[in-house]
């Protein structure tokens, strides 16, 4: 929810902030600190455990607990949380608060879920308002509090991310159809929870808003929201101004899907303006960086020509097999693969200081694969050991939101493992698919 850029509004009313980073490993202590300041509202990320939010809860009732992000829904439901934010937030937070600080009723704030009880029963409401992400009413007026208290991490490992300056919300390609292998799914059945007819919809909106296309898995927001390319530069830039000034980052990673489209123009733009650049992060996905290949060399560059380097990172690889790429709905052949790893390979040989790859997502075996599948994708490890450290089978497809299209294909053949307090877990179709990796690793180890 970009809690950063809440700050200034939630300090106009009178209230005091605080911004939290609290280590994996180190939520006790974070339990710890939050006794003593006593917080009448928290916000957390929705990538908490379930188990570990309604601890939370119970450990200290009397506050307010809301969640966000695109991932929110199944963490919402099967825990304890007051209430959550659906899509844009900053005027749906600033206004959660405001309600809360004056005892005023919440019904009518957009974007919100809430808990209610009637007759002895807690249902889950929906104000019935939506809100579209409008990127002007969102970042600015553009000031994010970034001094954040860090609890459970050493000076070694504290290390401090480039930010994000953000160019749209939201993907292109949602626009693309799922493949046939998602037809004929059921609509969701909202059986854990009582809800009422706005919140019921709001959740049947989304899971049709899924079905319109984009990777299976992905949780992104459906509507795609840019500006023209003017625009965008001028966008970035006051961003970036921001952070340098006030912080002192000299990197930055932008936040685009497709961030060709404006890249030159905006470095251009960065070295008229002075500002001092180590690092620029673009992302992307793989089958855009080959169709953008040109560009891409274009950047690299001017890299190299103005001394700083660019950050190719969060590539959406997910496997080097076709059966799982259709599975994800990913939309290209397994060649875009192979192809974006050579173009990897060539720039950090030709331009090692002033290219870098700076990491890439990868999901694993998907649940309907078949041995053939297999063999195909353990002969792909020479191809996965160049961008990822350990050789993944099926770990990495994780069920945040059970509005997903892949999802509902699990629950529809028969593959998903509910869970009360946790995310929903899957199974493989095929038995000896588990039995050929728990083989491996016992023979093997995780690394090849």
């Amino acid at each position: 929810m970009n809690m950063p850029l809440f700050v200034d509004d939630i300090k106009a009313l009178g209230c005091s902030f605080e911004c939290i980073c609290a280590a994996r490993n180190k939520l006790r202590d974070l339990i710890k600190y939050i006794k003593k300041r006593r917080f009448d509202l928290i916000a957390v990320d929705y990538t908490f455990p379930v188990l570990f939010l309604n601890e939370l809860k119970k450990l200290f009732p009397k506050s307010k607990f809301v969640i966000g992000g695109n991932g929110f829904l199944d963490t919402f439901l099967k825990s304890a949380i007051d209430f959550a934010v659906i899509g844009a937030g900053r005027e749906s937070f600033l206004k959660l608060a405001e309600a809360l600080k004056n005892k005023n009723d919440v019904s009518g704030i957009p974007n919100l879920f809430f808990r209610i009880k009637k007759n002895n029963r807690t249902i889950i409401d929906y104000s019935g308002k939506n809100v579209n992400f409008d990127l002007k009413r969102e970042l600015f007026p553009y000031r994010p509090f970034l001094k954040w208290k860090y609890i459970g991490f050493t000076r070694k490992d504290k290390v401090v991310d480039p930010p994000a300056i953000i160019a749209e919300f939201g993907c292109a390609y949602r626009s693309r159809k799922l493949n046939h292998s998602y037809d004929n799914l059921s609509e969701i059945v909202l059986s854990r929870n009582t809800f009422s007819a706005k919140a019921r919809k709001r959740i049947m909106d989304l899971f049709k808003e899924r079905l319109r296309g984009g990777c299976s898995f992905c949780t992104c927001p459906g509507r795609h929201v840019f500006l023209p390319v003017k625009e965008t530069v001028a966008c970035l830039i006051e961003q970036a101004k921001f952070l340098q000034k006030t912080y002192g980052f000299k990197s930055f990673v932008i936040g685009s899907e497709n961030p060709f489209r404006f890249i030159e123009q905006l470095i251009h733009k960065i070295v008229k303006e002075n500002i001092n650049l180590e690092i620029l992060a673009i992302r992307s996905r793989v089958d855009w960086v080959n169709k953008n290949k040109r560009t891409l060399l274009k950047v690299v560059g001017l890299a190299k020509k103005n001394n700083f380097a660019i950050s190719l990172q969060q590539l959406g690889f997910e496997s080097f097999i076709q059966s799982d790429l259709d599975a994800y709905n990913k939309g290209y052949k397994i060649i875009e693969n192979f192809k974006a790893v050579e173009l990897i390979r060539k720039l950090k040989s030709t331009a090692p200081r002033n290219f870098q790859d700076g990491g890439h997502g990868f999901i694993g075996i998907n649940p309907w694969i078949t041995l053939r599948d297999l063999e195909k994708y353990c002969a792909s490890a020479k191809h996965m050991q160049f961008l990822f450290d350990l050789y993944h089978f099926g770990n990495g497809l994780v069920l945040y939101d059970s509005c997903l299209p892949i999802y509902q294909k699990l629950k529809k053949d028969g593959l998903l493992i509910k869970h009360k307090t946790d995310l929903d877990r899957w199974r493989f179709k095929d038995k000896n698919i588990l039995r050929f990796i728990n083989d491996f690793h016992n023979e093997f180890g995780d690394k090849r």
